[in-house]
């Protein structure tokens, strides 16, 4: 088996003022700005979208990322979202196991 491969979504504006995030093992796959029409309270009008994938070489533990995320994220709730490739291949493989096709396991690869 290869190297766990973990991918995710950061917005950008979670992460506590004045934090640093360790990028290691780390590549930003896409970076964006938009409009955000239902921002309420002290939620920015614009949020910047950070994608990013694991070095596939090195792999990346999935609870270092998510230590990593804990020190530098702001506690009042903001968003990141992440998985790794043996989650999908466990899902994937039960998935298989009880009759469900595969493009119905094939969520938002």
């Amino acid at each position: 088996m290869g190297a766990r491969v973990v991918t995710g979504v950061l917005i950008m504006e979670s992460i506590t003022p004045g934090a640093t995030l360790d990028p290691t093992g780390l590549l930003f796959t896409s970076i964006s700005r938009c409009e955000v029409a239902n921002a309420v309270g002290t939620q920015p009008s614009q949020r910047t979208v950070a994608e990013f994938t694991s070095d596939s070489r090195t792999g990346l533990d999935p609870d270092v990322l998510a230590a990593r995320l804990s020190r530098v994220l702001d506690p009042s709730g903001w968003y990141v979202d992440f998985h790794d490739n043996d989650a999908h291949r466990e899902v994937d493989e039960y998935a298989r196991s009880v009759g469900v096709p595969h493009p119905q396991t094939d969520w938002g690869r």
